[in-house]
């Protein structure tokens, strides 16, 4: 399913805090999936609507990681470089 699919089903469900959990994770999974899906000015609007404490453990990830990078491929060859580095 690629991120605008998803992006129509979690704006189904993003004024129900209920849900608001498994919307960070299925924007944690976009992120960190190789073959993942996601809009980085679109996952920041969510990600800013969720009303979710620092204690999820997918939050502190995204909170950095959505506002660092500016796109996927920005982000594996920061992960990629990291690797290198180790």
């Amino acid at each position: 399913m690629g991120f605008k699919s998803k992006l129509e089903v979690i704006n189904r469900y993003i004024d129900d805090k209920e849900m608001h959990p498994f919307i960070l994770e299925c924007l944690f999974r976009s992120l960190h999936d190789v073959f993942g899906d996601i809009s980085f000015p679109d996952a920041r609007t969510v990600f800013e609507k969720l009303k979710i404490d620092s204690s999820n453990k997918y939050y502190n990830d995204l909170a950095i990681n959505l506002y660092k990078f500016s796109s996927k491929k920005e982000f594996w060859d920061a992960l990629s470089k990291e690797e290198e580095d180790q």
